[in-house]
Order: C-alpha cells, then sequence, then structure tokens
C-alpha cells in the first residue's frame, strides 16, 4: 500500500494565511443638509476593518462604528476614519462644510455684566432672548444658534440694578461664527446715567430710545 505524503504544510498554511488576509478600505458618507445645530449621520462603509477612530474636525473624536454628531459653529472641517483590521490600518479624509449664523460676546471691559442677556430688537420688541447670567472681564458667553442678522445685548452693572441695551445692534455673518467683542469703549443706552457713574462704570452711555 502506497502512503501519501504532503509536505510543507505549515508553509501552505502560512500562505493561505497571508492570501486571505486582506487590507481595510476606509470609507464613509453622511447625511445633509450640514448645518450648525443638526444632527449629521455619519454612514461607516469600510471594509476588512472592525475598530474605528473619527476625528471631526472640532477637537471632538468617536471610537462608533457609525457615529453621529453636531457641530457647535458653523465652519469648514475635515473629517477623518481611520479603520483597522487584522491585514492592516486605512485611513480617509473627508471636507464637510456646516452652515448657519452663531454668536458669542466677550466682556473686555473692566467690569461685571449682571443680568446679561442677548437678543434681537425687531424695532418694537425684544424676542429670541437668551439669559447668561454674570458675565464677568475676560470671559465669553457660551455659543448661540441663530437665524436672525444681527443681535444686541441688556446688562445691569448692580445685581437687580437699571437695565442698559446696546446702543448699535450687532451685525451677524452668515455661515460663520461671530465673536461679538464689548469694551469700555462700547456705547449703551437706557436705565440712567446716575446708576451707572454710581457704579463707576467707564461703559459709554448714550441716551437713546429704545
Amino acid at each position: 500500500m502506497k502512503r501519501l505524503i504532503i509536505p510543507f504544510t505549515g508553509t501552505v498554511l502560512m500562505l493561505c494565511f497571508n492570501s486571505c488576509t486582506r487590507e481595510p478600505n476606509a470609507e464613509f458618507s453622511f447625511s445633509t443638509p450640514t448645518e450648525v445645530g443638526e444632527i449629521i449621520q455619519f454612514t461607516n462603509l469600510s471594509t476588512n476593518s472592525d475598530t474605528y477612530n473619527w476625528d471631526f474636525g472640532d477637537g471632538l473624536t468617536s471610537a462608533e462604528e457609525s457615529p453621529s454628531h453636531q457641530y457647535e459653529k458653523p465652519d469648514t472641517y475635515t473629517v477623518s476614519l481611520k479603520a483597522d483590521g487584522k491585514g492592516g490600518s486605512a485611513t480617509t479624509t473627508q471636507t464637510l462644510t456646516v452652515t448657519g449664523i452663531t454668536y458669542s460676546f466677550t466682556n473686555n471691559s473692566d467690569y461685571p455684566f449682571y443680568n446679561f442677556y442677548s437678543c434681537h430688537w425687531t424695532g418694537s420688541d425684544f424676542v429670541d432672548v437668551v439669559e447668561h447670567g454674570t458675565l464677568s472681564p475676560g470671559e465669553e458667553t457660551e455659543v448661540v444658534i441663530t437665524d436672525k442678522p444681527h443681535v444686541d445685548f441688556l446688562l445691569s452693572f448692580t445685581e437687580g440694578g437699571d437695565v442698559f441695551v446696546s446702543t448699535n445692534s450687532y451685525n451677524l455673518t452668515i455661515n460663520q461664527h461671530n465673536n461679538l467683542i464689548i469694551t469700555n469703549n462700547t456705547q449703551i443706552s437706557g436705565g440712567s446715567k446716575k446708576s451707572a457713574e454710581g457704579a463707576d462704570r467707564g461703559l459709554e452711555i448714550k441716551r437713546a430710545p429704545f
């Protein structure tokens, strides 16, 4: 009886393992519209991979397979996806433009503002009022999403004191974040000049109807 001998079994298995392990391919898509504050769904289309690392371009990341994400500010972001598998790793990037209007106020004056509000003045009423609380020197408010072309602010120099309003509205630029700066030279209206001077505040007070 003849014996059948199969040599090099280990080599054959190694060749099979190497040929059957494919390199990962990284690919993804995302939902539209890509507007600020809206949930954007990212769909992972990668192959031959089992772990993932997303970078959304705004300082935030995710290890989910197909994550969702919200952008706080309008801008153009580069989103990257790294896909890892037994055959190695692969990375792909796409540019994503987030549209909309956002703003925040920064207090660059020497004085704290109490009961600080941002709002939209229609010419007869304040609408879209957002309460920010006390805004100390050097502080910035949270980012606000709006669909209005301009914004105003209200403030008091003391807790529960007279209310002052920005004399001039701040025009907002679409499809970018607007960081609005208040300084000692910013003009305000309303309240009483006596109350502001009594609090030793340096903002310029301009008596005007509002």
